[in-house]
């Protein structure tokens, strides 16, 4: 009887150990989960997990905390990347709101409305968080319209049972590539499956970067320019890119890289014009050329058409 009562007090004293750490675990059991990134970054993974704290702002914290956290698992990824800092939250009632830098809008298209899911989705099993928001500098996130996107639940996303981000809209893109000389631009029709989380605009111009299916084109935007800055109003795209659109090293002329862009974003129907900044300077050039004011629609430019889709795969 006594070597059954010390048993059992040895496997007391390792249980309290175990959760008064706040193991990670890919188990069933736990306060809660946290929901982090698998490592390919399309899929999510719920890591059970222990509370370490009681009240609900430093639950907050503590949540973001793990999902930053670089993970020693094979089998996940930490989901906030670690270019991506939370500048502030606020918790007021029942509403929280976490303010990103602005290296939360260089996430990729494909992947950004994955990580708010997850984020969202760990942060609403607190007890005493209904709602998150999301601003990125104090500006709040938009949608493919330009609008707000505003307060989200768990019930927001629409996930699978493989917890994968469901592409849940498609389109079909009209898209402008550069001729294989780089002089002027072929024009190439696809449809396109994106997150409906997503604004449109950024799908285009991520299309913009992938290799054409005409042949002969090739893009006229690098994979290594990054769009810095984004928005939608009455019917102007302001754009903002980085200092990779100045360096590019592939043959294309600044006019077919400029119109490559300015034609596809105007082929949407919420656009009729677009302003390009580098670096957010207006007086910027692409390469030798310099931008300047509002951009429309150049099909002078363009040398070859396409009638048929080219469905995406």
């Amino acid at each position: 009887m006594k070597r059954m009562i010390s048993f059992l007090l040895l496997c007391t004293f390792l249980c309290s150990l175990l959760v008064g750490c706040g193991t990670t675990s890919i188990t069933n059991t736990g306060d809660c989960y946290i929901y982090q990134l698998d490592t390919d970054g399309d899929a999510l993974v719920k890591v059970a997990y222990n509370y370490k704290t009681e009240d609900a702002n430093s639950r907050v914290d503590e949540m973001l905390t793990e999902l930053k956290r670089a993970s020693t698992d094979a089998e996940y990824q930490s989901t906030i990347p670690s270019a991506v800092d939370v500048n502030a939250y606020v918790l007021a009632d029942t509403e929280l709101t976490i303010d990103f830098t602005s290296a939360y809008s260089d996430l990729a298209y494909t992947q950004e409305p994955l990580i708010r899911s997850a984020i969202v989705t760990t942060l609403c099993q607190i007890d005493g968080v209904d709602t998150v928001s999301f601003t990125v500098d104090g500006q709040p996130i938009v949608d493919a319209d330009g609008n707000q996107i505003g307060a989200m639940t768990e019930d927001s996303f629409i996930i699978d049972f493989t917890n994968r981000v469901k592409m849940d809209q498609s389109a079909d893109l009209t898209l402008y590539y550069a001729s294989k000389d780089g002089n002027s631009l072929v024009q190439e029709k696809r449809e396109v499956e994106y997150n409906s989380n997503t604004p449109l605009a950024k799908v285009v111009l991520a299309e913009l970067m992938k290799d054409p299916q005409t042949e002969d084109a090739h893009p006229a935007i690098s994979s290594d320019v990054n769009v810095t800055g984004y928005a939608l109003s009455e019917g102007i795209c302001y754009l903002t890119l980085d200092a990779g659109i100045q360096n590019q090293s592939i043959n294309v002329s600044d006019e077919v890289a400029i119109y490559a862009i300015v034609n596809s974003l105007i082929e949407l129907d919420s656009i009729n014009k677009v302003q390009i900044t580098v670096e957010g300077e207006s007086e910027s050039a692409v390469q030798t050329s310099q931008l300047s004011g509002l951009y429309e629609k150049n099909m002078n430019m363009v040398s070859q058409f396409v009638e048929e889709d080219v469905n995406e795969e």
